[in-house]
This record gives structure tokens, sequence and C-alpha cells, in this order.
């Protein structure tokens, strides 16, 4: 026999409230299920209309008239909801202290802690990207001690790219050494360092390793004739 929709168990009984008289739990299988002894798969609180139903879906349907609310809890009080009302979806812990885990293919995934600090995880659970809420900072590879701070075992980099092309800033771990590098990929030619300040060219490195000192007219060319040093 094929399901009864919310409808038609309304129909059939005079009191589907009444969870003995019209719905019970199968002994056997743990399942809901009406008085004719159909699986139900779409149940509605607040309406005899649950939405979302698809043949093959399970689904609950909570509407009410101002909102919607499901508490979890244990001994007897609630600690955490999902909420729907006028302001959007909620999801609240309200625990002064338990942090907000995430967990996919048994793995943490993503935190948020009662202080308000946000952590994502890598594949091994390791906090790769991490939202101090106290000090408005981001760390990317671990917790922050700055506003913005890149964290790598051994060469930390910041990459600004287009869809063509892109830049580099590097710190090499074992030298101490800090590099920067203009079209890093070698996509478009002539690339240059450009120094700015106060809204106007100052310096400029060329792709030949020309640099060129920028102080109104004319402008100065520094040239390193010592081939010992480089370029």
């Amino acid at each position: 026999m094929a399901d009864l929709s919310g409808q038609q168990l309304k129909d059939s009984y005079q009191n589907l409230l009444t969870i003995d008289a019209t719905i019970e739990s199968n002994p056997t299988s743990g399942q809901l299920e009406n008085g004719l002894g159909n699986a139900i798969t779409a149940l509605g609180i607040g309406t005899d209309s649950p939405f979302f139903t698809t043949s093959g879906r399970a689904s609950l349907s909570l509407n009410g008239t101002s909102s919607s609310l499901i508490a979890f809890g244990k001994n007897g009080s609630s600690e955490n909801y999902f909420l729907a009302d006028a302001g959007g979806f909620t999801i609240a812990n309200t625990s002064a202290t338990l942090p907000t885990t995430f967990y996919n293919n048994g793995l943490n995934r993503a935190q948020i802690k009662s202080s308000g600090d946000i952590s994502f995880r890598d594949t091994s659970s390791n906090e790769a990207f991490y939202w101090d809420a106290s000090a408005g900072s981001l760390g990317i590879g671990g917790t922050p001690s700055a506003k913005l701070h890149v964290n790598d075992t051994t060469y930390p980099t910041l990459r600004l790219s287009t869809a063509t092309s892109y830049s580099n800033i590097y710190h090499d771990g074992t030298t101490g050494s800090i590099a920067y590098s203009a079209d890093d990929g070698g996509a478009i030619a002539s690339s240059s360092h450009q120094f700015y300040i106060d809204g106007g060219e100052k310096m400029r490195i060329d792709s030949s390793g020309t640099v060129q000192v920028r102080n109104q007219t004319p402008t100065i060319q520094l040239y390193n004739t010592d081939t010992s040093l480089g370029r």
C-alpha cells in the first residue's frame, strides 16, 4: 500500500495527535508508522502538508505562525537549538564554555569556540585557517599573532593573482630572507616592481634589473656594473 499523505492521515483519523491511536513506533523496525502499518515518510508539525516531499525522501516539517524551533538538551534542560523566524535561520549553542564543532567523514572540519574564535581544519584536523575574535586577527596556517599572519613550516607565501599572471611575497624560513617576485610565472613581458608614495610612483625596478628613482624630473637611473654582485 502506498504511503498516506498528511491530509489523508487527517481525513482517516479523528485525532491525528493521539499517537497510540493513529501513529505508533514499530517495536521491530523502530520506524514511525500510521495506523495501517505504513511507514510515515513525511511528518508535519503545525501543518498537514509537509514541505519538500519527494519520492524516496523522508522529511520533518515544522510550521509555526511566527517561528519554528528544534531544541536539543539533556537532563531536562535545553542547551542548543535551530530556529527559523523573520530574522532568518539561527543555529544556537547556548553554552558559555563548550564549542560548536562541525564534523565530516569522521573528522573535525571546523569549530566555533565560546569566545567567538573560529577555526577551519585541514585533512589531518590541524588548524589551517583561524579567526581570533578577541584580537580581530586572521591566521592562515595556524593561530595568528598579527592582524594577518601567514604561517608555514618552511616557506610561507602570499600570492596575488589574476586570470593570466601572479606575483608572490615569500619568506625563506631557512635563511630568514624575504623575496618579492613580480609576475613570478613569467606570463607577461616587461613586468616591474613599482613603489608609490602619496599616489605617485617614486621608484621602479624593471625586468632588465634597472633601478629608476623618480624625483619629478629628470629620472635618475641606477645601474649595477659589478657583475660579481649579480644583476
